[in-house]
């Protein structure tokens, strides 16, 4: 009988599995550098999200929708900021203190 309560607690395992929702991706990186963001263009599925990071040795800040005012004053080094991205759309990101410095966010 063993054999068959084996079999059955396989088979339930490997439904709870399969029932799990997925985990969400890993933030894709996007680095402030000096006077360009690397990359400059990302596309993601709903959901995924942007990691920035502050790279460069320029001071910066950043603005866009869904960017809180903290991070519109400029400084030099900032800790990572998270942005989820959940409409379909494209998004614009910049740097106001670099003429030029944007990026853009497709979300699918």
């Amino acid at each position: 009988m063993a054999p068959v309560v084996s079999s059955i607690v396989a088979v339930a395992l490997a439904a709870l599995v399969l029932a799990a929702p997925a985990t969400a991706a890993k933030p894709v990186t996007v680095k402030l550098k000096d006077s360009f963001f690397s990359p400059s263009r990302v596309t993601l599925p709903r959901g995924g999200s942007v990691r920035f990071v502050w790279a460069g040795e320029l001071t910066h800040n950043l603005l866009g929708p869904g960017i809180p005012g903290r991070l519109e004053d400029p400084v030099t080094r900032r800790r990572p900021f998270i942005r989820v991205f959940r409409h379909r759309g494209r998004v614009l990101f910049t740097c106001s203190i670099h003429p030029g410095m944007d990026m853009t966010v497709r979300v699918r």
